[in-house]
């Protein structure tokens, strides 16, 4: 008779030492359990521990490293007193809102000189660097105003039309580029569509000053005027009816 192998021996061996151990385990109170749990597990919870740690460790390193950059920026963005020092910061820090803020700054300046063609530049730049809605609806006006000012007026009108149209504007700025229409169909004497950028922003829900400045404009434009006064003519009464259908 073949005689049975070591290893098939050692694991008859193991099996009832194992089987014994979970049943006393099983019969052992909460405190001898986690005593025998430790002891068989100790490692693997000792790694899981130190993983852990280590990232937790990372996390608020990574925060602690964002926050310090984020200062040490500020403190630069600061200290860049002339305009080719703005510039420089600027296109360092592109990718961040703060170099969006610098060309912001920059494009301001310019536009306040008229140098229009320069200002659109900056203007382009910080929309492309700015994520923070409140500045980077501000730098799309900004470039749609400065093209129209540097004689480009329909990449203009294109970029204010993009401005009214952009879901995750706020309505102010959506109401301010949809008034500025209103004014060019103005100086083109095209009431009706003067007339229609004017009902837009009535449509927004908080249209802001520009909904009373286009109202101011409905009543001292005399052509703009006698076009509201007229479409109240025709509005039907309160009973739904035609005037002239009453009877």
């Amino acid at each position: 008779m073949a005689s049975t192998p070591r290893s098939a021996k050692r694991r008859r061996k193991k099996q009832p030492e194992s089987q014994n151990l979970d049943e006393a385990l099983a019969a052992s109170d909460l405190e001898e359990q986690l005593v025998v749990f430790w002891n068989r597990y100790k490692n693997q919870v000792v790694w899981l521990l130190l993983l852990a740690v280590a990232a937790i460790a990372g996390i608020q390193g990574s925060k602690w490293w964002g926050a310090k950059s984020l200062s040490d920026r500020s403190a630069a963005y600061s200290s860049a007193a002339t305009e080719v020092e703005k510039e420089a910061f600027a296109d360092k820090n592109a990718r961040h809102n703060i170099g969006g803020a610098a060309y912001l700054e920059l494009a301001d300046m310019a536009y306040s000189d008229e140098e229009f063609t320069k200002a659109a530049g900056y203007y382009e730049k910080a929309l492309q660097a700015l994520d923070l809605i409140l500045l980077k609806q501000r730098a799309h006006l900004g470039l749609a105003l400065a093209t129209l000012q540097a004689g480009n007026t329909e990449p203009g009108l294109e970029l204010l039309q993009a401005v009214a149209n952009q879901g995750d504007y706020l309505d102010p700025a959506k109401a301010e580029a949809l008034y500025h229409l209103s004014v060019i169909e103005w100086e083109r004497a095209d009431f009706p569509a003067m007339l229609n950028y004017h009902d837009q922003i009535d449509g927004l829900v908080n249209p802001g000053l520009w909904q009373s400045k286009a109202q101011s404009l409905q009543r001292t434009v005399p052509e703009l005027k006698a076009l509201v006064e007229k479409r109240l003519n025709e509005e039907p009464t309160a009973g739904g009816l035609i005037p002239e259908l009453e009877n």
